[in-house]
């Protein structure tokens, strides 16, 4: 019988990181480090858009 060859498991960090990457656009480069710089860009701006919009709501609830 012929061996089966599975796929390995991807380390839990590095599938997390993949979806996060996923989910903030498509791929943008062809290498993988200049897709991961570029990931982590765009993570910073998310971010900061999140942080953004909770101070802002919490500025609104004091106020309020």
């Amino acid at each position: 019988m012929l061996p089966i060859h599975k796929r390995p498991e991807p380390k839990p960090h590095k599938t997390w990181w993949r979806l996060w990457a996923k989910s903030l656009g498509q791929k943008t480069a062809y290498g993988d480090t200049e897709a991961d710089i570029i990931t982590c860009i765009r993570a910073v701006f998310v971010l900061t858009n999140f942080i953004t919009c909770l101070f802002i709501i919490a500025i609104i609830i004091r106020y309020w």
